[in-house]
């Protein structure tokens, strides 16, 4: 076969589209919700804490099966979706009202940060996300793919870090103290980190689960991991294709 023949094509992925819309509903979700500051144990975080560290979870894992470049179009497709309904929210928000509507000035404030949050929120994810892909990625080509756990955690305490010193700042720019905002980055850090460490088994399956079902375990070896570029297509020379692959699930 031609090395530079792609050997699996996007068509033949069964759960590659699945984890996308999954990647990309979490992310709407956390959009949504996070301009809702919370009181959770003394921390003050936004309201889509308890979904958005699913983001990194499923760029983990896709980034592990599949590789960084799915993970990198898939972190702008999300992005694409999030600037779509953004835009329609504020065309909506500015749209006359039918006159028997009296809700129409708690509708626009539910809705009045959405602009500011959005385009936060798509820089700091799109940087954080392909953070977080790309030293997943980068170790195990250096390891040959043992200590997933090692690099899951390692890859997500950056994203997080990138992600907080980003969006903290700009969305509650007017809305807390200093102090305020770093007990919100804290917490915003503990939480996430903590979600991944107790997803790590559930997750370790999955990718042994995903890597034997779809065949294919990519090792990132002579990847472009820049973020102007978003081809998808690998060679034999970086898909690892067996009939049985990681059975029991990746290396700790």
């Amino acid at each position: 076969m031609n090395s530079k023949e792609p050997s699996l094509k996007p068509m033949s992925y069964n759960y590659l589209m699945p984890l996308g819309m999954l990647f990309i509903t979490t992310l709407l979700a956390a959009n949504y919700t996070a301009q809702k500051p919370i009181a959770i144990l003394g921390f003050i975080m936004p309201g889509g804490i308890f979904i958005f560290p699913m983001v990194f979870i499923l760029g983990d894992i896709v980034s592990e099966v599949y590789g960084y470049k799915w993970t990198r179009r898939m972190i702008y497709y999300a992005a694409a979706c999030s600037i779509l309904i953004a835009a329609y929210i504020k065309v909506i928000v500015m749209a006359r009202p039918a006159d028997f509507w009296t809700q129409a000035p708690a509708f626009e404030e539910v809705f009045r940060m959405s602009w500011l949050i959005f385009t936060v929120s798509i820089v700091s994810f799109i940087l954080a996300g392909l953070a977080n892909s790309f030293l997943l990625t980068k170790l195990k080509i250096l390891v040959n793919g043992r200590y997933y756990w090692t690099r899951a955690i390692s890859s997500t305490i950056v994203a997080v870090v990138v992600d907080n010193l980003i969006f903290i700042p700009i969305v509650f720019y007017d809305a807390s103290t200093l102090s305020e905002k770093l007990r919100m980055s804290c917490g915003m850090f503990v939480v996430k980190v903590g979600y991944e460490l107790l997803s790590l088994p559930f997750m370790s399956r999955i990718v042994g689960y995903l890597k034997h079902r779809e065949n294919i375990d990519t090792y990132d070896r002579g990847t472009n991991f820049s973020p102007f570029v978003i081809d998808i297509a690998y060679d034999d020379a970086n898909l690892y294709l067996k009939n049985v692959v990681l059975l029991n699930g990746p290396a700790k």
